[in-house]
């Protein structure tokens, strides 16, 4: 059977576009709306998804390297 979620409002904190120089950190922002269930957040670059650690929802990079350029989505 299919699975609903229903979700209040749109996603209060989404990332935005952000300038950072090589070996910079930089902290991508997300935060979804509250839910029922809780809603899982996945972060996307270039349209593939990404298997790395959260801070919270956010999205944080240590290091920037030039293979990190790219559309984020969460």
């Amino acid at each position: 059977a299919p699975r609903c979620v229903e979700l209040d409002k749109e996603f209060p904190v989404a990332p935005t576009s952000t300038s950072v120089s090589i070996g910079e950190r930089v902290r991508l922002r997300c935060e979804p709306p509250h839910g029922s269930p809780p809603p899982t957040v996945y972060w996307s670059k270039d349209g593939k998804n990404l298997s790395l650690p959260l801070d919270h929802f956010d999205l944080v990079l240590p290091s920037v390297q030039s293979s990190d350029f790219g559309a984020y989505r969460c």
